[in-house]
C-alpha cells in the first residue's frame, strides 16, 4: 500500500521485457517511479499487476528501489519484447480506482496507457480534480504506446494537466501535418502549463513565454540510448527539488525563467544517460 503522503504518485504499467536471452521489469510507469525513488522520492506507484511468478518478481523489484505499490490485480503479467514498439503496449488492462483513496503527492504523474484508455482516462480526470491546487499535474504520452490509445481521451486529459511530456511521433500523431512548433502551441493552447518533448537524441522546453524551442540537447546514439522514463524521473525530481510542487504549482512553471527550465532538462538528460551508461 501507498502512504497518504508522497513526493510523486505515478499511475502507469507494469511488465516484463523479454531480451531474448532472459527478462527484466518494465513499463512506463514502473520505470518512472523507479527512477524518482532512486533519486531518493516518496514514490507511490498505482499499477496493474498479476499475482503469477512474473507479477511477485515484479513487486520486489518495484519494492527493492523504494516504490510503494497499490495495485489493481490482472489475470496475467504483460510481457513484451525489447526493442519491438507496437508489442511494448501490454493492451487493454483493468485500469479502476478510487481517487478520493489515494494519496496526497506533490506531483501526480500518468502515463500513456491509463491517460488514453478507457476506463482509466475518467479516473484519471477524478483524481486530477480531487487534487486541484494541491499537486503539480502531469502527463507524459510516449510514441510506442500510440496504437492503444484514444486520441479524444488523451486531449481531454492534456486540457487538465500542467506539464506534458512527449516525444517528437506522439506530436505527429496528436496533430498529423503540424510542425512541432505549431503542435506544441496547440498544446499550451489546452491550458497546458509547460511542454517538455524527449526524444533519444534531443530535446526542448516550451512555455507560455518561450514562443521558440529552444534545443538544449543532443548526443550521439548509445548502444541502448538514453530511456525517455529514465529522462521523466529525474525531470519529476528535478521540479520537485526546484519547489514545481504543489506548493509552487502551474504559476511557478509559468513564471519560471527559460535559464531555470533549461537546466532542468539539461540536468535530467545528464543523469539519465549517466545512468544507462553506468547500468
Amino acid at each position: 500500500m501507498i502512504d497518504q503522503k508522497v513526493d510523486v504518485l505515478v499511475i502507469g504499467e507494469t511488465l516484463m521485457i523479454d531480451h531474448g536471452d532472459g527478462e527484466s521489469g518494465g513499463g512506463a510507469g514502473a520505470q518512472v517511479a523507479r527512477a524518482a525513488a532512486l533519486l531518493g522520492k516518496q514514490v507511490g506507484l498505482l499499477t496493474c499487476l498479476s499475482e503469477d511468478n512474473r507479477g511477485r518478481r515484479l513487486r520486489s523489484w518495484l519494492a527493492d528501489a523504494g516504490v510503494q505499490v497499490h495495485r489493481s490485480l490482472i489475470s496475467h503479467t504483460p510481457r513484451a519484447e525489447w526493442g519491438n514498439d507496437i508489442e511494448a503496449s501490454p493492451g487493454p488492462q483493468v485500469w479502476r480506482f478510487a481517487a478520493r483513496r489515494l494519496p496526497m503527492a506533490g506531483i501526480i504523474h500518468v502515463t500513456s496507457l491509463p491517460a488514453g484508455v478507457y476506463p482509466a482516462s475518467h479516473d484519471v480526470l477524478g483524481l486530477f480534480a480531487a487534487n486541484k491546487g494541491k499537486s503539480l499535474r502531469s502527463v507524459a504520452i510516449l510514441s510506442r504506446y500510440l496504437l492503444a490509445l484514444r486520441k479524444e481521451a488523451i486531449l481531454t486529459i492534456i486540457a487538465a494537466s500542467d506539464v506534458v511530456i512527449t516525444d517528437r511521433v506522439a506530436l505527429e500523431w496528436l496533430y498529423p501535418d503540424r510542425a512541432i512548433e505549431d503542435a506544441v502551441a496547440l498544446l499550451l493552447n489546452h491550458r497546458a502549463g509547460i511542454v517538455f518533448v524527449v526524444d533519444q537524441s534531443a530535446a526542448w522546453v516550451f512555455t507560455e513565454s518561450l514562443s521558440i524551442p529552444v534545443l538544449l540537447h543532443e548526443t550521439q546514439q548509445k548502444r541502448r540510448g538514453v530511456h525517455q522514463e529514465a529522462v521523466i524521473g529525474h525531470l519529476l525530481d528535478e521540479m520537485i527539488t526546484r519547489g514545481f510542487s504543489a506548493q509552487g504549482g502551474r504559476r511557478a512553471l509559468l513564471t519560471a525563467d527559460p535559464k531555470t527550465l533549461r537546466s532542468i532538462l539539461k540536468c535530467s538528460i545528464r543523469a539519465a544517460a549517466a545512468a544507462v551508461t553506468t547500468g
